[in-house]
């Protein structure tokens, strides 16, 4: 029987690995996506930002990357070591 040695949940996936220089990258990707979900219903892209069209989503995504060029250095040294245990149980 095998033993669990080591477990880790995250939200936000390829953004936790992705520079915050990149992240627009994720755009084409969320355009081919026939399913965003999103406050209980499901989306296509263009719907979604139909439906969200009142969203001042440039200005969102200024304060944003100033955020995460502040925090995004921080939080790979936080998961430092959550990588290392993680290198070390696949061992």
């Amino acid at each position: 029987m095998a033993d669990i040695v080591f477990g880790f949940g995250s939200s936000h996936g390829p953004l936790l690995s992705t520079p915050p220089e990149q992240w627009d990258l994720r755009a084409d990707a969320d355009r081919k996506n026939p399913a965003h979900a999103y406050r209980g219903g499901t989306y296509s892209f263009g719907e979604l930002l139909a439906l969200r069209k009142d969203g001042d989503f440039a200005a969102q995504n200024r304060i944003w990357l100033g955020v995460a060029f502040t925090t995004v250095p921080l939080a790979s040294k936080a998961r430092a070591p959550y990588r290392r245990r993680a290198r070390e149980a696949g061992r």
